[in-house]
């Protein structure tokens, strides 16, 4: 039976978090009533709450979910001032803990155990819709058969990927953030329906890119946001015809 949450000491989160090197995800849920509900987050001034957020933000891009434990460097990551700082970092290093060298929130680090292990199930699904039973695997390490069959499915679908933006001339910068997003979200929509057609997602994903980049150049101008819009739906139609 799988461990509950309070059954988990804070070393054995940390050690989770570090044991998946490769994890990576652009966000995290945010429970308002539990975050609302503490005391110590009631208790704390703005300058606080702000520093306290922005250390959380901090935390979760860390490969081991960590920051520091230099208070110089926490006064410049909680961009508040020293004497800020100072004055509430009481109240702020009481909801971290120390390990090993480096500060660590318990609440976030169970929040992203639940995203590596919601990121193993869906490796593990993909595994068993694309694995094929053979008789002259039954000696083989079972582990090392179904990790590199997971491997290959990614890499596979990361090169094609890659290949599409590149033979559409688009940025392999935009490739990758599109690859990592949605390889993040386990290949589903916001509604959590499977995505069936990654290169319409694709399309949308370099539109919306090509508008925030008009957005950046011709704001200033007065254009609207739909004229920008339809600036940069009638580029890709362009592209489209001469291709």
């Amino acid at each position: 039976m799988a461990k509950k949450d309070f059954e988990y000491t804070n070393e054995e989160l940390v050690e989770i978090s570090k044991s998946c090197k490769d994890f990576h995800s652009p966000a995290f849920q945010l429970y308002v009533n539990d975050f609302l509900g503490s005391n110590k987050v009631l208790m704390m001034e703005s300058d606080g709450l702000a520093g306290y957020v922005m250390l959380l933000f901090v935390s979760w891009n860390e490969k081991d979910c960590g920051i520091p434990t230099e208070e110089h460097l926490l006064v410049k990551l909680s961009r508040l001032l020293p004497e800020q700082f100072n004055r509430v970092k009481e109240s702020i290093l009481s909801n971290f803990f120390e390990y090993k060298g480096r500060l660590y929130n318990r609440r976030l680090l169970l929040e992203r155990k639940k995203q590596i292990n919601m990121r193993n199930q869906r490796t593990d699904a993909i595994r068993k819709r694309y694995e094929k039973p053979t008789k002259n695997l039954r000696n083989v390490n079972e582990n090392e058969i179904e990790n590199e069959i997971a491997i290959k499915t990614i890499n596979k679908r990361k090169e094609k990927i890659l290949e599409y933006f590149k033979s559409k001339n688009y940025p392999l910068e935009e490739a990758e953030q599109f690859y990592n997003h949605y390889q993040s979200q386990g290949w589903v929509t916001g509604s959590g329906m499977a995505i069936t057609n990654w290169k319409l997602k694709a399309e949308n994903w370099h539109k919306e890119q090509e508008i925030r980049k008009l957005n950046g150049k011709q704001k200033s101008s007065g254009a609207t946001d739909e004229h920008l819009a339809r600036l940069a739906t009638n580029r890709a139609i362009r592209e489209m015809q001469g291709k």
